[in-house]
């Protein structure tokens, strides 16, 4: 019984990495947006993860000392791990099995 709260519990903390990512994200965008004149600002609206990184080029060359990418960087590293090994942890403990993978003998 606590295998599957186990891996679901890291699974949410890989969730809430992942948000926070997104935050960060945003604020790289804001941030950009600030920095640039209003006619080459980046709209916020619509698929801006297409240009994600025509953004972070462009955050690195406006802002040259920023720690946004870094923070970025690591809040989805972390996520993406937790990800990994509730996936991993689910799939080898058994737990998420529930009969329909026949065992080996």
């Amino acid at each position: 019984m606590g295998a599957p709260i186990l891996g679901g519990a890291v699974f949410l903390v890989g969730m809430g990495c992942m948000v926070r990512a997104n935050l960060l994200f945003r604020e790289i965008v804001s941030e950009i947006n600030r920095l640039l004149p209003e006619e080459q600002a980046i709209s916020l609206n619509g698929f801006v993860r297409l240009r994600f990184f025509d953004i972070l080029a462009e955050y690195r060359r406006l802002c040259p000392g920023g720690k946004l990418i870094v923070r970025f960087s690591i809040w989805s590293a972390i996520g993406f791990i937790c990800f990994l090994g509730s996936a991993g942890y689910l799939f080898f403990s058994g737990a998420a099995s529930a009969g329909y993978i026949p065992k080996l003998r």
